[in-house]
């Protein structure tokens, strides 16, 4: 039986203290007045960006949050005990090391380092992911190895096209159509919301790693032992859920200074000219009006643009933008490890679903289905 292993392990990695971390770089300047950033959501970006505004002494952060929580769709909930994320998040090996070094400093022995045992179901099969060649070599559907074989063959004739560049056609033309109907393109429906069609090619290249037959080729050699890097097939998690991660950071934005406002509903943005005045809000049945020149937002684009424009132009030409997409319903459950039980079933669980936490429970773990 290994032991959870930690990123504070790594003596690099846990150099800073957090009040060391909390304490504005720039208080010995004497600066009295500094400006105010306005940060529009504390997900993990929002309170992220109030804690390294407030450490770095730039400005004074202001983070409006609709919810009564930190965390968004990357907090985390509890069920009978168990800790539960809304959806499925990871924090990656790969992420900028700046940042894995703040989060392990943070967070300490609670940011772990996990083996990943993912699934996916492939034409009515249960496949690993990351994707193992012994598991591949047992349980690929036929028809499905078929179709990545001719897609091979079909890479070797001459491709020509004058249709621009997409998400579908950079990785359709990388891949092949078989990995892509049957994978990519309705994970892409299901995570964005549009036709793959739609979306920007620098959306395949920045979210898709293995985006060629021989990158994916590469990634399932490397899970070979011996040939495999050090933390492949590993991941970072907290111990209390993905949303510790926003509770650890907005905790340390507020002991630097930051101030976090929750049931804050941003109504619009006002403007004078080209330039931002002030951010309009409603709490407790109440409109305020926060005067600022700076907003950071984390909000999604489409309703970013509606806030900006609702005061000055109507709602007549922002009514065509896309509204943004809607929490994915997720089903959670508990179950225990040893019997395999399943001992609670719950319904959807939504960003308004939110349970204050009390001590894990050993022996139970949770599970989700989309």
């Amino acid at each position: 039986m290994t032991r959870n292993k930690s990123i504070s392990e790594n003596p690099d990695r846990g150099a800073h203290t957090l009040d060391t971390m909390c304490r504005p770089r720039r208080a010995a300047e004497g600066r009295t007045e500094r400006p105010q950033v306005v940060i529009l959501g504390a997900g993990p970006a929002g309170v992220g960006a109030a804690f390294q505004v407030q450490r770095t002494g730039i400005a004074q952060a202001v983070v409006l949050e609709q919810a009564d929580c930190v965390g968004g769709m990357a907090g985390s909930f509890q069920l009978e005990g168990v800790y539960c994320d809304h959806g499925s998040h990871r924090l990656h090996p790969a992420v900028d090391p700046a940042i894995l070094r703040d989060l392990g400093s943070l967070l300490g022995e609670d940011l772990r380092l996990r083996v990943r045992h993912g699934r996916i179901r492939l034409q009515g099969r249960w496949i690993h992911f990351p994707l193992k060649p012994m598991d591949l070599l047992l349980r690929l559907p036929r028809r499905f190895a078929f179709g990545v074989c001719a897609d091979l063959v079909r890479k070797i004739l001459p491709y020509r096209t004058l249709r621009p560049a997409t998400f579908a056609s950079i990785l359709e033309r990388g891949l092949g159509r078989t990995i892509c109907q049957e994978f990519y393109f309705p994970y892409a429906r299901k995570l964005w919301g549009v036709p793959p069609e739609e979306l920007a090619p620098t959306t395949a290249k920045r979210r898709v790693s293995g985006s060629s037959l021989p990158k994916m080729f590469r990634k399932i050699l490397s899970q070979i032992p011996g040939l495999k890097p050090p933390r492949a097939g590993k991941f970072f998690y907290p111990k209390r859920g993905y949303g510790q991660i926003s509770e650890s950071l907005a905790e340390a934005a507020q002991k630097a200074g930051a101030q976090i406002m929750f049931g804050a509903r941003v109504t619009s943005i006002e403007r004078q000219g080209n330039r931002i005045a002030a951010v309009r809000y409603e709490k407790e049945g109440k409109e305020h009006v926060l005067p600022t020149m700076h907003v950071w937002s984390t909000l999604p684009v489409t309703l970013l643009v509606r806030l900006i424009y609702l005061s000055s132009i109507g709602t007549g030409p922002v009514q065509r933008v896309r509204r943004p997409l809607f929490p994915r319903r997720v089903h959670a459950g508990v179950a225990d490890v040893r019997t395999k039980k399943l001992l609670w079933l719950g319904g959807a669980a939504r960003n308004d679903g939110v349970v204050r936490r009390t001590a894990v429970q050993p022996g139970r773990a949770s599970m989700g289905a989309e």
